[in-house]
């Protein structure tokens, strides 16, 4: 496993520079504190998160006081940007207030991609 992870830290400008691939996973722990940095990390995510079956997790609190980022920002910038998708898999609401996300590509382009989107449904006939 040690040869298949990487360990990355550092300005978020660099970090383009040092990947050269797209990952299955990316974990991510107090880097949304900054507004100004999120769109550097989503374009970061959207660049190199596998396109079929990538997902990062990203745990942040929901407000950092002093600083205006969190986890409610960079939700709304996920969602406005319309390129990945995110969703709150856990949360902690006491004392300060704290998620965990998870992020993919949204199933629309990891279906344009060629990368096995969201699987269809089975169609239903009825007879009489």
């Amino acid at each position: 496993m040690a040869e298949r992870t990487r360990f990355i830290s550092g300005d978020w400008s660099d970090l383009t520079r040092l990947l050269h691939k797209t990952y299955d996973m990316i974990l991510s722990s107090e880097t949304i504190y900054n507004t100004q940095s999120q769109r550097k990390i989503l374009d970061i995510l959207v660049s190199h998160l596998h396109p079929a079956n990538g997902v990062a997790y990203f745990a942040a609190k929901r407000h950092y006081f002093g600083v205006g980022g969190g986890v409610l920002d960079f939700t709304e910038l996920i969602k406005a940007d319309g390129r990945l998708e995110c969703r709150t898999v856990w949360s902690c609401e006491a004392g300060l207030k704290r998620d965990i996300l998870r992020i993919t590509h949204r199933r629309e382009t990891r279906s344009s991609r060629g990368g096995g989107g969201a699987r269809k449904r089975p169609q239903t006939h009825h007879t009489q």
